[in-house]
């Protein structure tokens, strides 16, 4: 009687932990999905102005750097955020690509290109899971002038 209570009990272990495992397994996988879906909504909302629940894409102590003319600004979320509705439903004039550059399970870093007629917005994008969501916690914004880039010159 031992001996099947025994075995009952590893088989039961054994079920619970192999139930785990791939429950982890596919949180993971949708935790990664869900950090390029936020990257998709951030091109949503910065290059066409689609607004709609912009306050769940950044986190609480989300900072975007921008260095122009060599000056650095920072803009807090609510400035952004601000900044974004004022300008929602207006669709930027440029040729966007983007690339998840780095991506585990606690944090992904991403470049987003904007590629206008004179010069190149490039954001880099840091994101991490904040509980079962992924958000943008910093972004560093810099320009390239399209005239002087070599890449594109014969």
């Amino acid at each position: 009687m031992m001996k099947i209570m025994i075995k009952i009990t590893l088989a039961v272990m054994i079920v619970i932990a192999v139930s785990t495992s791939s429950t982890n397994a596919s949180m993971k996988d949708s935790i990664k999905q869900t950090a390029t879906d936020v990257l998709g909504r951030y091109i949503e909302t910065v290059v066409y102005g689609i607004v709609e629940n912009i306050g769940e894409l950044f986190s609480d102590q989300f900072r975007q750097r921008t260095t122009a003319n060599g000056k650095v600004i920072t803009h807090t979320k609510s400035q952004l955020i601000n900044f974004i509705k004022k300008h929602q439903h207006i669709e930027q004039d440029c040729i966007t690509s983007s690339a998840v550059l780095e991506q585990n399970d606690g944090c992904s870093i991403a470049k987003v290109e904007m590629k206008y007629l004179e010069f190149t917005r490039i954001d880099y994008l840091m994101l991490s899971p904040e509980g079962k969501k992924w958000k943008v916690n910093q972004i560093v914004t810099t320009f390239r002038d399209n005239k002087t880039d070599v890449s594109e010159q014969p």
